[in-house]
């Protein structure tokens, strides 16, 4: 009798059957991430599917073993991979629950038996069983609930476990709008390519004790090649055997700034690949077989420690574009500001690295505006792999840009180009933002940005007005000025007491106010609100009471001009004070005009 099975599975197949995970595992940590790179995999490696069949996506193995618990019936214990299952299933539930956003009737059956499944008990009564349960303690029924369908846009808790499954399923249901719209056939062919092409290797014995024993072989003995691995290789094959120490020392130095910054090697080798050469689309399976075909424009053949020393200059950039730096590792306020809202995203390194050469000063310039269109891109839901192919495609003119005149030109052709193009959108997007419809990170950067971008046209560029850790850091909070958790008399008071959920959420509703200022307005009313706003540092949230006015036509009195107080809080003023934020962010993101800013 064989005591270990091994399985090569699709999602499809592989939810044919129940997991549990038991109680003394550790809780669901993956967070956005992690999400992001399983999601932004899975989205590369379908391609055009179901058009074009590009193959399948492994997405790793899993141990389980026949569960020895009471009462759990034909059930497998999960020794490990909890955490890709778990996000397996929030991605599920994301994708039945974005089909229906888009299309109230649509049939959602097929999807949710890969999620839970029907069946009836002995007196007759409808059970609704979960494919994967969660034993531990910090879950807390969370999943059960996205499985059943149950708002969670709510959920009060301290669990990290719950808020992580409540942010993935969150994050998930963003990256389906962004990449596909309101399309629900695009949706359901992401569907269909995740159950039909996405694999797993299930091992399952008999025991706990051997399922341990085999997750502590896999863990030990690592992973087989890939492309970076077999590129490593090629260049051994290149070089004379007397050479072969000094192109690992080499090869490990650009490893190891890979792993110092926790960056995939293989996502790097793609965007040197574009940033470098121009190339539009190419996936992580195809990089080996690109540079064997194109020996005749990186040379590893007949120059390979040049081309080494090239990947290694571009490392080196990459990782400090990474950090927010420039790649002589000297700061850049701009690059900072990305990594406040990129979160993994990296498709803004295409162009960073074909511009790799030039001065700090004309970088600065650069990355001022690729700040600007990728949070644009960002807004108005632009698909990651639609502009990461145009970056591509702008870094061929980028790499040859040597002087200003040049990068103004080049900065007037593509970026303010397609900012142009995009106000009415950028505008659109930005006056129906509500907290629950964008990540929270992203909510606090488009508040600290505005904050920032008002406080230096009022005080001038000083160091702490010229850094967004001023406006984002554990002693400034996200502030509902409409609060969360109303006292009877305020919520009494609102206008529409019906809408008052959708109203808190609302960006007008929201503001970044300091800590110790926070702690002593709780949930009271406006009128109590307001006398404390005033005695913010930030102008943004200081003017929502009253503006600060110095002498005549100075310098802040001309900055505040154009803002609006409010002497009451109500539907009204939030909608008001929403519009009025979009008319900042114009300024902010230099969406006013397409020509190219100097300052």
């Amino acid at each position: 009798m064989n005591t270990i099975q091994s399985e090569d599975l699709i999602v499809q197949k592989l939810f044919n059957d129940y997991y549990t995970v038991p109680s003394y595992q550790r809780e669901y940590v993956w967070q956005q991430d992690q999400v992001n790179r399983l999601l932004e995999d899975i989205l590369e490696a379908k391609g055009d599917f179901p058009r074009t069949d590009e193959g399948d996506y492994f997405i790793g193995s899993i141990v389980v073993c026949e569960s020895k618990m009471q009462n759990e019936g034909s059930v497998l214990e999960v020794i490990d991979g909890q955490q890709r299952l778990t996000t397996m299933i929030v991605i599920l539930c994301a994708i039945r629950d974005r089909i229906t956003d888009i299309n109230q009737q649509a049939d959602i059956s097929a999807i949710n038996s890969f999620i839970l499944n029907s069946s009836f008990d002995y007196m007759g009564n409808a059970v609704e069983k979960m494919k994967l349960s969660l034993q531990y303690e910090e879950s807390d029924g969370i999943l059960e609930k996205l499985g059943k369908r149950k708002d969670v846009s709510n959920v009060s808790t301290n669990s990290k476990s719950v808020n992580n499954i409540i942010n993935a399923y969150q994050y998930t249901k963003e990256f389906l709008a962004q990449n596909y719209g309101d399309e629900e056939k695009t949706v359901r062919e992401f569907f269909g390519y995740l159950i039909n092409k996405v694999k797993v290797i299930r091992v399952q014995t008999i025991s706990v004790a051997q399922a341990l024993k085999i997750f502590e072989t896999i863990n030990d003995r690592g992973v087989g090649l890939n492309s970076m691995d077999l590129l490593k290789n090629l260049m051994f094959m290149h070089v004379k055997p007397q050479e072969f120490d000094k192109l690992k020392m080499k090869w490990k130095e650009i490893v190891q700034e890979l792993e110092k910054r926790k960056e995939k090697p293989l996502r790097f080798l793609r965007y040197f690949i574009m940033g470098n050469y121009g190339v539009e689309e190419i996936t992580e399976e195809r990089i080996y077989d690109w540079f064997l075909n194109n020996e005749d424009k990186c040379g590893y053949k007949s120059d390979s420690f040049g081309f080494v020393e090239l990947l290694t200059k571009n490392v080196k950039a990459y990782a400090n574009y990474v950090s927010g730096k420039n790649p002589d590792g000297t700061n850049n306020r701009y690059l900072d500001n990305l990594r406040y809202f990129s979160g993994s995203a990296r498709q803004h390194l295409i162009l960073l690295l074909a511009a790799r050469k030039l001065d700090n000063q004309l970088l600065e310039k650069l990355s001022r505006q690729i700040e600007n269109l990728f949070f644009c891109y960002t807004i108005t839901r632009e698909p990651t792999k639609t502009f990461e192919k145009k970056f591509a495609k702008w870094s061929l003119d980028l790499i040859n840009v040597k002087d200003e005149e040049g990068l103004d030109q080049f900065l007037q052709k593509y970026i303010e180009d397609d900012k142009r193009k995009k106000k009415e959108s950028f505008a659109y997007h930005l006056s129906i933002l509500t907290q629950q419809s964008i990540q929270q990170y992203r909510i606090r950067y488009i508040l600290a940005k505005l904050s920032q971008s008002l406080d230096e046209k009022a005080w001038g560029s000083t160091p702490v007005y010229t850094t967004l850790n001023t406006y984002i850091n554990k002693d400034i909070e996200l502030e509902h000025i409409l609060p969360r958790n109303p006292t009877t008399s305020v919520r009494d008071a609102f206008d529409k007491q019906d809408e008052y959920k959708d109203y808190v959420v609302k960006l007008g509703n929201l503001t970044l106010l300091e800590k110790s200022i926070n702690s002593s307005i709780s949930n009271g009313s406006y009128e109590n609100k307001r006398v404390e706003y005033e005695k913010s540092n930030f102008v943004l949230t200081k003017a929502i009471s009253k503006k600060p006015q110095v002498g005549v036509n100075t310098k802040i009195n001309r900055a505040v001009s154009k803002l609006r107080t409010y002497d009451k809080w109500n539907s009204v003023s939030i909608e008001d004070r929403q519009q009025l934020l979009v008319e900042l962010a114009f300024h902010a993101w230099d969406m006013e005009t397409a020509a190219v800013t100097t300052s």
